[in-house]
């Protein structure tokens, strides 16, 4: 990626647990990173996941976008995490990038 640029990613977050008898709404959050030689670049915190409109519970779409114009150039590591609060799970994915 140019220095320049944005990077957006956009992701499915599946089989979400809605709560007792299936009825709630999913209790999820993501945090999203970039590292650099192990180090956290950015780091979004814990956020909400909104699940307000999103249709089936089962395949919730999730994405975000970052200024990499901060960054120098280099190899990095983007990290997405997303907590289901209901079974108490995290899953996280990874992707490698770099910035030129």
């Amino acid at each position: 990626f140019a220095r320049a640029s944005r990077l957006g990613f956009y992701a499915y977050i599946y089989n979400a647990s809605r709560g007792e008898g299936g009825r709630g709404a999913p209790d999820l959050t993501a945090r999203v990173r970039v590292l650099h030689n192990d180090r956290a670049v950015i780091d979004s915190g814990e956020r909400k996941v909104s699940t307000e409109g999103a249709g089936d519970p089962a395949r919730l779409p999730y994405g975000a976008d970052f200024d990499l114009s901060a960054l120098p150039p280099g190899r990095y590591l983007l990290e997405v995490a997303v907590t289901d609060g209901r079974a108490k799970q995290t899953a996280t994915q990874t992707a490698r990038f770099e910035i030129r």
